[in-house]
């Protein structure tokens, strides 16, 4: 889940009053700026790729398509304004902190259970192909992504209320004086937990499945030569196709793993710790807006992914290219053209 430094428990002082070196936490912002800028590029290729494209229109990379707005989201409102709390400008608090902050968790919400519908989706295609083929229309669809959009607004309703500013004004993340614990080790089941519970679980039984595929040529004995020699090839090309969707998503999930552990470790450790943690903790400070700036690497990282081993969006991100260089040369001819004719 995305937090804003200027969100998280204790009230969140500027810089100043942090008494931390301005380079360091320039340093990191501009890390964050560079994050955004990189991950709002891809994601909104991978947006156009699906959305001009028809062969795109399948359901994993709408599953995509709605990741990459998600993570959009995340960017516009939660990276840029940490960027900018970092430095000092404390955008978060002049926007409102209860709706920016509720956005906040409600797209990452969104996020976790896009990436847990991926994997599931694998491993109904994978483990069970005859049943999924009965539960994947437009209209299908299309109603799996509104639900996950509200189920995440209502899940993290609750947000609304327990984020505000404090007496200085800035954001902070839990402002009743009772619940912490229970707050983020809810927020780490919802956000963290359970989302990886089902990647493991589902591409397990996708492992599973694919181990013991490899079983099935070697008996040669129960077909004629020409109809076993059809089926091996149809099914070597079948499971080549799968196990590119499924390193797709996997890499996706490590990602997600490895980059959003750090921030949930980080909420829990100030939840458990007691009053050991001041608001002018130096150290804390810092590991706070490092883990934040390790979770947007997983943003940046999904469209990326997808483009270096989706053959789909590799390939199409070339036509975009393609198009993208033609219209320049044809504006340019165009504008030549203008320019003698006011020669004439």
């Amino acid at each position: 889940m995305a937090e804003n430094t200027s969100f998280y428990t204790v009230a969140s002082p500027s810089p100043s009053e942090w008494d931390v070196p301005e380079y360091r936490m320039t340093f990191l912002s501009l890390i964050i700026f560079l994050e955004s800028a990189a991950g709002i590029v891809g994601n909104v290729a991978v947006l156009l790729i699906v959305v001009c494209f028809r062969d795109m229109h399948t359901l994993i990379n709408l599953s995509f398509a709605n990741l990459a707005v998600s993570d959009l989201c995340v960017f516009f409102l939660d990276a840029i304004p940490t960027a900018l709390d970092v430095i000092g400008c404390n955008i978060s608090s002049k926007l409102g902190c209860r709706i920016p902050y509720y956005m906040q968790w409600v797209t990452g919400q969104v996020t976790c259970l896009t990436l847990a519908f991926l994997s599931y989706d694998r491993y109904r295609v994978v483990v069970r192909p005859f049943n999924s083929l009965r539960h994947r229309s437009s209209r299908q669809v299309w109603m799996l992504l509104l639900a996950m959009w509200s189920v995440s607004f209502i899940i993290q309703a609750p947000m609304i209320y327990v984020g505000s500013p404090n007496e200085r004004g800035l954001c902070q993340e839990y402002a009743p004086k009772h619940g912490v614990r229970f707050f983020f080790s809810a927020e780490t089941v919802s956000l963290f937990l359970v989302p990886l519970a089902i990647m493991c679980f589902c591409h397990y039984h996708i492992w599973r499945t694919l181990v013991n595929s490899r079983r099935v040529p070697s008996q040669r004995g129960c077909f004629s030569s020409s109809v076993d020699s059809s089926v091996l090839t149809l099914n070597r090309k079948l499971w080549r196709q799968r196990k590119r969707g499924i390193r797709v998503v996997t890499a996706a999930v490590l990602t997600f793993a490895l980059c959003c552990a750090p921030i949930h470790s980080v909420h829990l450790w100030y939840a458990y710790s007691g009053n050991r943690i001041q608001e002018h903790d130096i150290f804390y400070v810092q590991i706070h807006t490092v883990a934040n700036a390790i979770m947007y690497f997983s943003n940046f990282m999904n469209p990326y992914i997808y483009a270096f081993l989706g053959k789909g969006f590799r390939r199409h991100t070339k036509d975009i290219v393609r198009c993208f260089s033609l219209r320049q040369q044809l504006m340019g001819y165009s504008i030549g053209k203008k320019d003698a004719s006011t020669w004439l």
